[in-house]
Order: structure tokens, then C-alpha cells, then sequence
């Protein structure tokens, strides 16, 4: 698995990670308390929902979010930074950049590898 980072138009999908990276400046317990009014503020919306705040990076806050439909609306990048900015705009938030998260080939093939492994293993077992 890699973060890649994504134009902040991208029509996004049902499963899809993405991961958005803030400018924040303040000490982390500012930055907790930010995060806090943030999270309350997503709650319940649709589309997508929050799975995890990293507030503790020196100068930044960096939320993640799975989506979750996409009908009736299309959610973007710029569907979501816009509902954090709804809050995070006040504290002084600045939005930097967006990161999806893609399986790589090597992720690919290790789990393939992983299944061949385990299906072998059963197989022995299974035998005797």
C-alpha cells in the first residue's frame, strides 16, 4: 500500500482512503482541542466519515477519511476539505495537499504469495 497524492477534483469511490494534510500551528494540546471541534463537526456526514486526527505532527494536522457512497453527490477532495475548513478555517487551518491510499504491485504479490503459503501449509496438514 502507498499514499499517492490525487488532484483535489477527483471524482472518489465507495472503499477509497484518503488522506488530508493541513497546516496547523499551535501546541498539540491546542491542536487536540481543534481537532475535537473538527471531529464533532463531521459527525453524521454523508458521504464519508473521519477514521483517524494526527494533530501531534510539528506544524500540521493530517485527517483521514473513507468514503462511503457516492450517491447523490459526488464527493471530492474538495467536498471534504470544505467541511473542515468549516470549522478548521477559524483556527486557522490551511489546507496543503491530498493522498489516496493505492495498492502497490509488491503489496499484490506478497499477498498472493502470503495465500500461496497458507494454501500449501493446509494442504500438508490435511494429508497426513
Amino acid at each position: 500500500m502507498a499514499w499517492k497524492e490525487i488532484p483535489e477534483d477527483k471524482p472518489l469511490q465507495p472503499g477509497d482512503i484518503v488522506r488530508l494534510t493541513f497546516t496547523a500551528r499551535g501546541p498539540t494540546f491546542m491542536k487536540a482541542t481543534e481537532a475535537a471541534m473538527i471531529e464533532k463537526s463531521l459527525e453524521n456526514k454523508e458521504g464519508y466519515f473521519l477514521t483517524s486526527i494526527d494533530y501531534q505532527t510539528p506544524g500540521k494536522m493530517i485527517f483521514k477519511f473513507k468514503i462511503t457512497k457516492t450517491n447523490p453527490v459526488i464527493v471530492t477532495v474538495l467536498v471534504i476539505t470544505g467541511s473542515v475548513l468549516l470549522v478548521g478555517s477559524v483556527v486557522g487551518l490551511v489546507f496543503e495537499k491530498a493522498e489516496q491510499l493505492f495498492e502497490t504491485p509488491t503489496a499484490v504479490v506478497g499477498s498472493v504469495g502470503l495465500l500461496a503459503v497458507a494454501l500449501i501449509v493446509l494442504l500438508s496438514v490435511l494429508r497426513k
